[in-house]
């Protein structure tokens, strides 16, 4: 394990144990960690996947609760009062995200369309807004305990628009199940194409299972 810096972001970087990479999954923290939490699922995801490679950057602010933590964007109590107040704020750190996503891609010689974006709670957060405003070109995206927190923002699906992949655990504590549900209705309406992974025992967490939807996304991807 490395240590990545591309465009403003920083943060772990996981090379294809049989490089050279052939694909690639960018990971974005939740609230409050940073990548290292993230970094840590690198050997399970390639003891399947040997050629993939695995970057996890740290989010670019110091997180308000904890100040040993990043956040992607403020959980303050206005965003619990009214989610797409925080919209602005989701769209400045989504283009910070973007750069980064572009800038990895030349620097591991991957083009974007061999790299996926994922993230796990206000990660998997970030990762649906970008999907759905077709920011990006990328292979996919997962989102794992997440939400689409500006359903109205959501843009219309086109021929280019990657698959996007929702796991989230029945017993989640922290983020609603429910959340699930609500994004694929409102992604699959805007016409995206939209797999719904429910974990019937996990809480706010990332399970064997759930690394195992993840392997099955790449799996799924031409010549990996």
């Amino acid at each position: 394990m490395t240590d990545l810096q591309c465009a403003s972001l920083q943060g772990p970087f996981c090379d294809a144990p049989q490089g050279p990479a052939n694909s690639a999954l960018i990971l974005l923290h939740g609230w409050g960690a940073d990548g290292h939490d993230l970094a840590s699922l690198a050997p399970y995801l390639q003891a399947s996947l040997p050629q993939l490679a695995l970057y996890t950057p740290h989010a670019p602010d110091i997180c308000s609760a904890n100040p040993m933590g990043r956040q992607w964007f403020e959980l303050s109590e206005r965003f619990f009062a009214n989610p797409a107040a925080s919209e602005a704020d989701m769209d400045k750190a989504a283009a910070v995200i973007s750069e980064a996503v572009m800038a990895f891609s030349e620097a591991i010689s991957l083009p974007q369309t061999r790299i996926m974006l994922g993230g796990f709670s206000q990660g998997g957060m970030m990762t649906l807004h970008l999907a759905s405003q077709g920011r990006l070109p990328m292979a996919g995206y997962i989102s794992i305990a997440g939400a689409l927190v500006v359903p109205d923002a959501v843009q219309e699906a086109t021929s280019h628009s990657a698959p996007i992949t929702l796991i989230h655990g029945a017993r989640d504590e922290v983020v609603p199940f429910q959340a699930m549900s609500r994004a694929e209705d409102r992604l699959s309406t805007a016409g995206y194409q939209v797999t719904s992974h429910t974990r019937p025992e996990m809480g706010h967490a990332i399970d064997a299972e759930t690394i195992s939807h993840i392997i099955a996304a790449f799996t799924a991807m031409p010549n990996v």
